[in-house]
Parts: C-alpha cells; structure tokens; sequence
C-alpha cells in the first residue's frame, strides 16, 4: 500500500514495537475473509485488519468502545492499533486462540449432537453476566459476536461497535436487548432449563421474562420474516445455495447440508415451495423440527429429512408453548420422538400454511 502518512495509536509501546513502524503493509500480505464496498477484512497471522476506505470516524468510535469494555475488565478481542489517513482506517485485533463464534460452537457441539451442554452454558454464564452486570449497554449483544476457545476455555467479545456507558433509557427500556442473549440457547434447551438458565444470567423473574419473550422473540420473527423468504427463496447464503436445478439448504454454519437419507416429494409449486420456506421459519424461531434438504422448482419437488423407523410420536412437551406464541396450534401426531429422546416438529403441513 502507498504512503498516504497513515497516523498510527497504538495500545501500548510494546504493541507498537510488534507491528513496526508501517503497519498497513500488513494488507499487503493478508488474505481477505469479508468484504464489502467500503470495507474488507484481511487476516495475517495471527492479526486480523479491518480497513475502512471511508473517514476514520467509524473505526475510530470502535477503536474508543473497545478501551471503554477492556476498563471495565471485561473480555475482549484484542484491540492492538488504529491507523488513519486519507486512505481510510485500519483497525488491528489479535485473533483469539482457536476460537468460534459460540452460536456455531453450541450447534456444532450440542445441537448436531445428544450432547449435554450445562457445563458450557454455566461457563458462558460467568462471563455474560459480568457483561450484564457492568455499566455498558451494548446495542449487538448476542452470541454471534462472543468467540470460545475450547482450549482456553474462555470468552471475548469480538464486536464493540456502538458500546457505551448505559444511560438511563438504556437501563429502564433497552435492557431487554441485551438480556435476550439467553434465549438464544432455547432449541436444545426444556422450559425449565431456560427458567434455570435465565435466573442464573441474573433474571429477576424468569417465569415473567421467558413468557414475554417468546412473545416478543414470535413478534420480531414475523416482522422480518418477509424478507427471511424472499432471501431463502434467492439463494442468499445465510440459508440457501443453487446447485443446478435445486436450491440447497445451508444450515447455521453456512454449510451445504448433505442430500442423504431423503424422500422425495412432489406436488405443486406453491406446495413444495412452502414447505421448503417451513424448515427455515423453524430454524429461526429455534424449533427442532424436520429438515428440508432442497427444493427444484423446475421439476416441483422437495427434499425432505427421512423420518427414521425409530422416531415414535409425542406430545409437543415444552414447545406447544412456544408455537403458541407464534399463534400456532399442533397435535401429538405432529411430533417424533428420536432414539435419543430429541423432540421435533415433523408434520411441516402444519406450518406451511403460514408461511
């Protein structure tokens, strides 16, 4: 990169030392992970860079929440240097040890599998409740933007755009934004796991903050499902990929799932449209459920999960509850029961009629 007389900050003089005297010649050797038209991100080593081409207010401001969370003792990413120019901003962070976001940990580790996740979900406790219990609101607190590393066994925040002292409009009606973070955990977890859950996140009332916040996690869904199902139906990455005539589904890792162990149905094409659009709904309100695979819209057919000869039906337990909030209403024939005593919603007839 040219010298367009970068100023640099550093977090201390040994940071500076580290990362020399021309920091920005870092892009130069790293490799883009994300990109947009105003901002990529790069990773070199161990660093990764955010460069903004715009002004350098809006890493600078991340810069300024970053040292705002570390006074608090709190957790970060480590924020190692800000560069500013006619360029653009660069901001640096040292990668966390072998870490992942916790949303794509607690999946790949207890949803994808019968594991047990209390001792997790009591670590991450710890450490969401010294977020909680500080004096800063953060407008993004979910677990999408907490990074784990097992070996570590520890947490940081890896976002810290717009974190800031609470006010009081932040305490009294902004509250529940952050503390909805444990409901985030409720797809693998019963209605009292989640009342044990809350209440150990620091919850006054549990009872009362689940109930009111299945209503309002059911509202939020239905105000941004119009365009969940437009980008479903598109191939936005976040839930679908096109492979030739089918439209495959992406699961929460952003990975193609496997086309195995299925049936194919067909019908017409507002048919297996909708119950393609079912499976998706399902994963964002966190209802095990059976999976659609892909869709053909040429050929009008939908690849469904394969209810195995194990599976016995149930009753919906816990989660009638939660399609109640929803304003849906299901039978006992609508629920399996797998061998390892999982719960899911197979009857997706039933929900494509909303969707």
């Amino acid at each position: 990169m040219k010298n367009c007389n970068w100023s640099w900050r550093f977090a201390t003089p040994a940071i500076a030392a580290e990362l020399g005297d021309r920091p920005e010649l870092l892009l130069e050797a790293g490799r883009e992970v994300k990109s947009n038209p105003v901002r990529q991100v790069f990773r070199c080593g161990d660093y990764f860079l955010k460069y903004d081409k715009r002004s350098g207010r809006r890493l600078r401001s991340e810069w300024n929440c970053a040292q705002l969370i570390e006074r608090e003792g709190i957790q970060l990413v480590e924020h190692l240097a800000l560069g500013e120019s006619s360029a653009g901003s660069i901001l640096i962070t040292r990668a966390f040890p072998e870490a992942e976001a916790v949303s794509d940990y607690f999946y790949r580790t207890y949803i994808e599998q019968p594991g047990e996740p209390a001792v997790f979900l009591n670590n991450f406790v710890h450490f969401a409740r010294k977020v909680l219990e500080s004096r800063l609101y953060h407008p993004d607190f979910h677990i999408g933007n907490v990074l784990y590393s097992p070996g570590l066994n520890r947490f940081a925040l890896v976002d810290a755009q717009g974190v800031r002292k609470a006010g009081w409009f932040d305490r009294w009606f902004r509250r529940y934004s952050m503390e909805r973070i444990g409901m985030e955990f409720r797809f693998s977890r019963t209605r009292h796991q989640m009342l044990k859950l809350l209440a150990a996140l620091g919850i006054a009332d549990p009872e009362e903050f689940y109930v009111e916040a299945l209503v309002r996690e059911s509202a939020a869904l239905w105000h941004e499902w119009p365009r969940r199902r437009r980008q479903a139906l598109a191939g936005y990455p976040k839930f679908s990929v096109q492979d030739g005539s089918l439209l495959r589904t992406v699961d929460p890792l952003r990975r193609t799932v496997p086309l195995e162990n299925y049936e194919v149905l067909e019908g017409e094409s507002a048919l297996v449209e909708s119950l393609f659009l079912s499976h998706f709904f399902l994963q964002l309100a966190q209802i095990p459920h059976r999976r659609v695979l892909a869709l053909d819209r040429r050929n009008r057919q939908v690849y469904l999960e394969k209810i195995s000869s194990s599976t016995v039906p149930t009753a919906a337990a816990d989660y009638q509850e939660r399609l109640n909030a929803l304003d849906i209403h299901s039978e006992t024939r609508d629920w399996g029961k797998d061998e390892f005593g999982r719960i899911s919603l197979w009857n997706l007839d039933l929900i494509r009629l909303y969707v």
